[in-house]
């Protein structure tokens, strides 16, 4: 997978069967607001991903991370480790995590309209849910 795509799969957790897999190309994609929008779109049209699902595992692939030493590592400095390596003209929203076995803080940022549109797919998908719940009582 590159840049230009995106890929989903359906897996049966207790058996570890593949149920679908499927890629989308995104080569006519110019910025990231565009990428967004042609995801929504996906979510909006597939019907797969419109069912419910028990869990959902999500990996994002980009460039804006970095990993910083624990015992150095500020909270509040966010910004400053990932734009220590990458131009201040990108605005992904930082986020991190740790790397407990190497005793490393990983840095990392999310496109904002990516966020955007993942905060607003799980929100529509959270009432979804609410609702098929109601009317099911």
């Amino acid at each position: 997978m590159n840049d230009s795509q995106s890929l989903f799969s359906v897996v049966e957790p207790a058996s570890h069967v593949v149920r679908h897999v499927q890629s989308f190309n995104f080569f006519q994609v110019n910025n990231n607001k565009e990428l967004a929008d042609s995801l929504k779109n996906i979510f909006e049209t597939e019907d797969l991903l419109n069912q419910q699902f028990k869990t959902v595992n999500l990996s994002i692939y980009n460039d804006y991370n970095t990993l910083v030493p624990a015992e150095l590592f500020d909270a509040t400095a966010l910004n400053d480790y990932l734009f220590l390596n990458f131009d201040r003209d990108a605005e992904p929203e930082p986020f991190y995590d740790v790397i407990t076995s190497a005793n490393i803080m990983n840095v990392y940022g999310v496109d904002r309209y990516l966020k955007m549109l993942l905060r607003t797919s799980l929100v529509m998908l959270l009432l979804r849910t609410l609702l098929l719940t109601l009317s099911n009582t």
